[in-house]
């Protein structure tokens, strides 16, 4: 079956207002090496499989960064990368427009989430309340 290249987007109409770094490093050849790398490490999306105990069969994955590019997180190191099936990636996305930002911390190539079990339980959307949380150190 032919496919069609995909239109761009006419001239006359105003620009999108995207991250240029998050641009630049998803068209790049070394991120798609990295994304590759990290859904082959994790073939399952790991909010499914905290939810579940397993993850959907045949789900297409994405490589998510964990602290987004747009908030300054390391964009090639598989500490701020997580495979999520595509619903769970919109769910996340959609938490980080509302300004959701998970603990992290920095390194010399970008922030890197601090607890990544916590991120997931996010997305799953488990919150833990101050009563429930170990040494009174919960999350509103």
């Amino acid at each position: 079956m032919p496919s069609f290249p995909k239109p761009k987007r006419p001239s006359y109409l105003p620009k999108r207002n995207g991250n240029e770094r998050s641009h630049r490093v998803h068209k790049s050849s070394i991120w798609r090496r990295v994304s590759k790398q990290q859904r082959q490490a994790v073939p399952e999306c790991e909010v499914c499989v905290h939810l579940n105990g397993i993850g959907r069969l045949n789900a297409k994955l994405h490589a998510d960064h964990i602290v987004s590019l747009r908030a300054g997180g390391a964009p090639l190191d598989r500490a701020n990368l997580m495979s999520l099936c595509v619903e769970h990636h919109g769910r996340k996305s959609s938490m980080e427009s509302r300004g959701y930002l998970p603990a992290h911390r920095s390194t010399l190539a970008g922030l890197i989430p601090t607890d990544r079990q916590q991120v997931i339980r996010d997305v799953a959307g488990e919150h833990v309340t101050d009563d429930e949380a170990p040494h009174g150190e919960g999350r509103a």
